[in-house]
């Protein structure tokens, strides 16, 4: 009970990835995880989710301020399933990360943007999908549709200060980081 094809392991000791998610939690697949301590590089977070949950989600990012070289404290992760992306909260929610002795209590709720999709849709063509691979959002499957044929979708755009969309050219920006390739 509670496997999921791709995921390699079973889910954390004690818990049951067959328990559905209340009412509430919708379809929800997308997690924001908040207070991560700085230090954190993506590797490292990666390394710690992949203890009970290697092969259940698809994308992540953790944004790394440009200017310290340090994590912002929040990571975007998409599930496979609405039940693994709850089974995650249960195990990290209210918890400490392993590494660096910090006092931060990981906060994991709903993410605005919901989806592989979307947020391929989203990051593929961002200016964060740009520069050091070791920073940029991690793409762990191809997406369903991808009308280009070059990695990222066209037309893309970013989110000014406002939340409005704003067109972008996709064709200076570098393909997004997939792992698949």
């Amino acid at each position: 009970p509670g496997q999921v094809a791709g995921w390699e392991m079973a889910p954390p000791l004690g818990m049951d990835a067959s328990v559905a998610p209340p009412m509430d939690w919708g379809e929800t697949t997308t997690v924001m995880m908040r207070n991560l301590p700085n230090k954190y590089s993506q590797r490292m977070l990666v390394d710690e989710i992949n203890t009970s949950f290697m092969g259940a989600y698809d994308f992540l990012y953790l944004p790394i301020d440009p200017e310290t070289a340090a994590n912002r404290g929040y990571a975007f992760i998409n599930f496979v399933t609405p039940n693994i992306s709850w089974t995650f909260k249960m195990f990290f929610d209210g918890r400490k990360m392993n590494r660096f002795n910090s006092n931060k209590v990981v906060s994991v709720a709903p993410a605005t943007l919901q989806g592989f999709e979307a947020n391929y849709a989203h990051y593929a063509s961002a200016r964060v999908n740009r520069g050091d691979p070791a920073v940029r959002p991690l793409f762990l499957r191809e997406p369903q549709h991808n009308p280009s044929g070059h990695g990222g979708p066209r037309g893309g755009g970013r989110r000014n200060r406002g939340g409005m969309q704003q067109a972008g050219n996709s064709a200076s920006q570098a393909p997004p980081q997939l792992l698949w390739q």
